[in-house]
């Protein structure tokens, strides 16, 4: 294959797989971040129904922290409702799922390629290469960027690289794995001209600005906070009752 063929085809599965990793890091961010408000708006809910069981069976103990306490809960409630209803979660992150399934699939086809490109005519390959190109920049444009922190995130969680128990020659794009899915490919070993990293190589860690640390910790921060309200709930849910019954 010429070598400036297989250095396109490499920039395309390079900067696709980075993408890809990149996307399932913020479709598994969206997914947690939806679950966590919708607890959150379970919780407080149903400490709004235990503050009005509360207050109509005991009418005259603590009744004034009782409707403090049913205040807050309220505004909790508004907070978690239009939050899960604004942010819409769950769409976004299927979307996302559909997005790095796309960068997936062409990073895997792009390395597909580039290991049997001596074998297609040059013509052929060079079709290819223009439409793996297309491809890669319609799922930019289509799909919601990912975050730094999603970014950074990927080093937190690697993406593992199913290899198919197939013959060494079905290790590539299309091979199906035992669990009937397509097979994930190889990470490459460095890193895409617009700053987004393949794979995760230790040089990596040292190319992180602290602005990168700081985003991905302010992004776990965001993502606990349906949690703690959940729990400061339940807190004062338990102690207010408490102190009505005795």
């Amino acid at each position: 294959m010429p070598s400036n063929l297989d250095e396109a085809l490499q920039n395309v599965e390079r900067r696709a797989f980075a993408t890809y990793q990149a996307r399932l890091a913020a479709q598994r961010r969206l997914s947690r971040r939806g679950l966590f408000w919708v607890v959150s708006l379970a919780v407080s809910s149903l400490a709004a129904v235990v503050f009005s069981v509360t207050s109509l069976v005991y009418p005259g103990s603590r009744s004034q922290d009782i409707d403090y306490s049913a205040l807050l809960i309220s505004l909790v409630t508004l907070v978690a409702s239009l939050v899960v209803a604004l942010m819409n979660f769950g769409a976004r992150s299927v979307e996302m799922k559909n997005a790095y399934r796309r960068a997936q699939r062409l990073s895997s086809r792009a390395e597909y390629l580039r290991k049997v490109g001596d074998q297609v005519e040059r013509k052929l390959l060079l079709a290819d290469v223009g439409k793996l190109t297309d491809d890669y920049q319609d799922l930019l444009d289509e799909s919601e960027n990912h975050t730094t922190a999603d970014f950074v995130g990927r080093l937190i969680e690697p993406v593992r690289t199913r290899v198919p128990k197939n013959s060494p020659g079905d290790q590539r794009l299309g091979a199906p794995d035992p669990e009937g899915d397509v097979a994930e490919p190889s990470a490459p070993t460095c890193s895409s001209s617009d700053g987004a990293a393949g794979a995760q190589h230790p040089s990596e860690w040292k190319q992180i600005s602290i602005w990168g640390w700081l985003s991905l910790i302010g992004s776990g921060s965001v993502t606990l906070v349906p949690l703690v309200l959940a729990t400061l709930v339940v807190i004062m849910t338990c102690l207010v009752v408490s102190g009505s019954l005795l």
